[in-house]
């Protein structure tokens, strides 16, 4: 059984490698290969690389998935958070998907999460190379500075979110493809990224409409692969939800739906401010229409397809300062840095162009050098050195951490120069089924830490922020920071308090209320309370699934809204 799965395995990624060497051949200016890449441009590649092992972590909800994972591929008891609790609380389809065809084949979480940060970062590097080959026009490797791999492939936020543990590199990638699809839309392979793009997170439903209105609009015609390739996945994530979870979205985007823009636009100024962008794009945007107004006609800027990658990118920014951003420094922002960044492709050169530069070895060299450095050496305000450098401390800002809190954490960040065992289950469960049948629980706990339900697997667990409990998420309650709603924390101790005594089944609540056991904003919502039940508990029959799925379920009210008020 392992051995053809493995073979399986194999023959994805060779059909993987033949399809991204098939796109690079194609992504060309001038000829049928790929672009010669520049001294500094091979520079950037290592150095990146380097940079990412170095920054790597895991963040904490990163456990969602593999306690999910583990119970599907370890407990064998289905992609659940809980036994016999149908309920997708994960935000990335296209990531838990990855990782359970890794995770098949015995790889550890620690290795998955840094091949798949190899494999996107060389991705990335290459399609940085051909955007700003296509920007600047040219093939000449003499002047070629590439402004968006050196800020790309150098910033602290972008290499951090190569691993995680998250999806975050699949999004990065999709930012520099996006933009690689604007400038060779007629490539199949880029239209097959944008049309499977939601897949990866649904924020990226938006930019894939864009993406195929700016098409259908330039070209006047209809990208057949972008549009079957959103359809095909589209209809089987909707199957898949409605008979497994019978539900439309997943229980995060209930959790996080909120409006908090004050709180969003702090988020935005967190990630600009350590980075420049306030500066860099606003210098490089006035150089670009300098550039255009005062040169040659016959020169191309692709005006058009840099101004619909800015509006892409800002799309998706409008969403994550409405919803009020993330607690994480960057991570929510990932994608439209990337995209918008890449827009900047070959203005430098450009600039060296009209400056009479582009001859000068020691002037491209130079100039590289300084870009990087200058980049290299910016830091987030949270932490009180760069992360270069020993005894980094960190402090939040506006309710907003980094990375380097949860890299500190060796507990669940191991040492990226290890294989992490450490954080593997794979004994401690077989020791479990050895005692225990795998849909047996042994308690029922509550708790906000995704790497302590990780490991507390014989635990039915009720996550006290709400990411993986359909009742927490759909209770109305403000969020002291983002997506940390501190105020469902007495409700999961309520629920706790119930479970041990009626179990996880439909019909709980009920009979808690009837017995005189249920707090009273459980006997005050219970008709919401049973509305999701019927999802959680559902029996995996399709067509009454599609009417549970579409059945209005309403919100949990309570008499105070955020954890102040209850205290008061």
């Amino acid at each position: 059984m392992r051995e053809p799965l493995n073979r399986s395995i194999r023959n994805v990624v060779e059909t993987f490698v033949l399809k991204v060497s098939e796109m690079l051949r194609n992504l060309t200016c001038d000829s049928r290969q790929f672009p010669r890449p520049s001294v500094f441009e091979w520079f950037c590649l290592p150095l990146g690389l380097f940079l990412i092992f170095y920054y790597a972590w895991i963040m904490d909800d990163a456990y969602v998935y593999f306690r999910y994972i583990d119970n599907m591929e370890l407990l064998g008891i289905g992609l659940v958070y809980n036994r016999g609790e149908y309920v997708e609380g994960f935000s990335s389809p296209a990531w838990a998907f990855i990782l359970a065809v890794l995770r098949s084949v015995g790889l550890g979480y620690w290795v998955i999460i840094r091949g798949v940060a190899v494999a996107a970062f060389v991705t990335f590097w290459a399609a940085l190379v051909i955007i700003n080959r296509k920007l600047s026009g040219t093939e000449a490797g003499t002047y070629i500075v590439n402004f968006p791999l050196i800020n790309l492939s150098l910033t602290y936020g972008v290499l951090c979110y190569f691993t995680s543990g998250l999806e975050t590199p699949l999004v990065q990638v999709c930012g520099v493809l996006y933009a690689c699809f604007l400038l060779f839309p007629g490539v199949r392979l880029l239209q097959f990224v944008v049309g499977i793009s939601p897949f990866i997170r649904h924020e990226l439903a938006i930019p894939c409409l864009m993406a195929l209105a700016w098409f259908v609009v330039s070209r006047r015609r209809i990208p057949w692969t972008l549009v079957i390739t959103g359809m095909v996945f589209g209809i089987l994530l909707f199957v898949f939800r409605i008979y497994y979870y019978a539900d439309l979205l997943p229980n995060t985007f209930y959790l996080k739906n909120e409006t908090a823009v004050a709180r969003g636009l702090l988020y935005l100024k967190d990630t600009v401010l350590p980075y420049s962008v306030h500066y860099i794009l606003p210098f490089l945007a006035l150089c670009l229409a300098v550039l255009k107004i005062t040169g040659r006609r016959e020169t191309g800027y692709h005006m058009a397809e840099r101004a619909m990658m800015v509006l892409i990118g800002l799309s998706f920014i409008v969403y994550v300062v409405k919803i009020g951003g993330d607690p994480r420094h960057y991570r929510f922002l990932a994608f439209p840095y990337c995209i918008i960044m890449a827009s900047t492709g070959g203005i430098v050169e450009a600039l060296m162009l009209r400056l009479g530069l582009r001859s000068s070895r020691m002037a491209v060299l130079a100039l590289s050098l300084i870009l990087a450095l200058f980049t290299v050496t910016r830091y987030p305000r949270q932490l009180d050195k760069h992360p270069l450098l020993p005894d980094v401390h960190h402090r939040p800002v506006d309710e907003i951490n980094d990375a380097a809190l949860h890299r500190s954490f060796r507990a669940f960040s191991p040492s990226p120069w290890t294989l992490g065992s450490e954080i593997e289950l794979g004994g401690a469960v077989e020791e479990f089924l050895e005692r225990h049948p795998p849909n047996q629980y042994v308690d029922v706990i509550w708790c906000p830490n995704c790497y302590f339900a990780y490991t507390a697997f014989p635990c039915q667990v009720i996550n006290g922020l709400g990411l993986t409990d359909p009742f927490l998420a759909r209770t109305e309650m403000r969020s002291e920071r983002a997506a940390h709603k501190f105020g469902l924390m007495p409700l999961a101790e309520d629920m706790v308090r119930i479970r041990k005594k009626y179990g996880f089944r439909k019909g709980a609540f009920r009979t808690a209320t009837e017995n005189g056991d249920a707090p009273a904003w459980v006997e005050e919502n219970l008709t919401t309370i049973e509305r999701i039940e019927q999802k959680v508990y559902n029996e995996h029959a399709f067509f009454e699934n599609l009417r549970i799925a579409f059945m209005r379920t309403g919100r949990i009210r309570l008499a105070y809204t955020s954890l102040d008020e209850r205290e008061k």
